[in-house]
């Protein structure tokens, strides 16, 4: 039977548009099958070479310092922080522990980096504890930051023990649930793995009870009475600060187990002054005052109030520009740039312009900076490419905010590199 050309045409056209169809399919299928097998399983313990110096040191009685370092979580009072310690001090008691309380709420691993010097490293931790995987919000820079936290530590003592840790919120349980770990964990196992550290995931035994239906991530908090075996138990007020009674006792109990099984290991040698993972890395992380840095106008010094006592601590020296067009310039070699300052109420907004180009408007207020309440915020710029960079903060003042905010609190200039002195 004849059939037109044009019918020819479009039985052709049909079987190609299916072959693509077809071809698209399995791109896909093989696209997921290959983000499967790079997705990391979630484990409680990836114990690594292990804490060697800091369990000899504990086992032979010696001082031992122990640095936290982290956000909210770790801050909390009655939580994995003070638990852990308290447990440290029962289980070897002949060794004198010092604590060093080294969490700010609300930050992550990119401003950790910069924070550690002053925070951390100027007491000599002989193991420090890092916890930012529900603050990061994961990609390179997360890793860039947590390798940065690693080589500077182990540049000031390379007996320093580290141990990552990640805790766990409603909106990372998901992956968890899955066996599956959070993409900012991922990136810290990507420098965990490289530099031997060993990792302890808190949420794995919380997925598994969520699982099993005896806890539930939000909830009333326990009452002292309520029967050990009642369930479901609650998890925490809010889907990410645990219960003293529930969270953090489970939280406790993880780092117990994997405290106890790294005993047990027995480190073979290795060489912790490697190669960098990423070239880029937040190894240099520097910072300068704004008091040391080139400024003009009406930037004064000011006493804000932080009833947790974390800026007093990190960000002693706070200034305040209140006038359209206060101003700090800069110039430095590097990548990254950033503002250390403080959010509140009265938080104003201010322009950056780095290297001449288009001027961003940004502000370090957030929806948390209610009435009195004054707490350390930072900003970053995008990734640099390397090399010399010119940066000008420039003040709006009252006349972005007519009302009440009016005032930009910077107490540091961060970068990654070398600032250039005498301005």
């Amino acid at each position: 039977m004849f059939r037109p050309r044009s019918c020819w045409s479009k039985l052709t056209l049909l079987r190609r548009l299916m072959q693509c169809l077809l071809c698209g399919c399995l791109f896909v299928m093989r696209l997921t099958t290959m983000h499967a097998e790079d997705t990391r399983h979630a484990r409680e313990l990836t114990p690594r070479q292990g804490l060697p110096h800091v369990m000899k040191k504990l086992m032979d009685g010696e001082p031992v310092t122990v640095a936290y370092l982290g956000g909210s979580i770790t801050a909390q009072e009655d939580g994995w922080r003070t638990k852990s310690f308290d447990w440290l001090q029962r289980t070897f008691p002949k060794a004198l522990l010092t604590q060093v309380d080294a969490a700010v709420s609300g930050t992550d691993s990119t401003l950790a980096a910069f924070r550690l010097q002053h925070d951390v490293l100027t007491r000599r931790p002989d193991l420090l504890f890092v916890e930012f995987s529900v603050n990061d919000s994961g990609g390179r820079l997360t890793q860039e930051a947590m390798e940065g936290i690693v080589r500077q530590t182990w540049k000031a003592n390379p007996d320093s023990d580290i141990c990552f840790i990640y805790t766990v919120s409603d909106t990372l349980l998901p992956r968890l649930l899955q066996g599956n770990i959070a993409d900012s964990s991922d990136e810290a196992e990507n420098v965990a793995e490289h530099y031997g550290i060993p990792s302890i995931n808190f949420g794995v035994s919380i997925a598994a009870a969520v699982r099993s239906g005896s806890m539930v991530m939000i909830g009333p908090r326990p009452l002292p009475d309520t029967p050990a075996d009642k369930r479901p138990i609650s998890f925490s007020p809010d889907g990410t600060h645990p219960y003293p009674e529930t969270g953090h006792r489970m939280y406790l109990e993880a780092l117990i187990r994997s405290f106890q099984a790294m005993q047990q290991i027995h480190p073979v040698r290795f060489d912790r002054q490697r190669s960098p993972l990423d070239r880029d890395n937040l190894e240099h992380a520097t910072s300068e005052t704004l008091e040391q840095a080139k400024h003009s106008g009406d930037w004064h010094l000011v006493a804000l109030q932080d009833p947790t006592g974390q800026m007093e601590r990190s960000l002693p020296s706070v200034w305040a520009g209140s006038k359209p067009g206060d101003s700090v310039d800069l110039t430095f070699t590097g990548d990254l740039f950033g503002i250390f300052g403080v959010k509140g109420p009265d938080a104003g907004s201010f322009t950056i312009t780095i290297d001449n180009g288009r001027a961003i408007t940004t502000t370090l207020r957030d929806p948390y900076s209610t009435a009195g309440r004054y707490r350390i915020r930072s900003w970053f710029s995008p990734q640099l490419t390397a090399g010399r960079h010119t940066v000008h903060i420039e003040t709006l003042g009252s006349k972005d905010h007519p009302i009440t905010a009016d005032s930009v609190y910077i107490g540091k200039l961060l970068v990654n590199g070398t600032i250039e002195k005498d301005q």
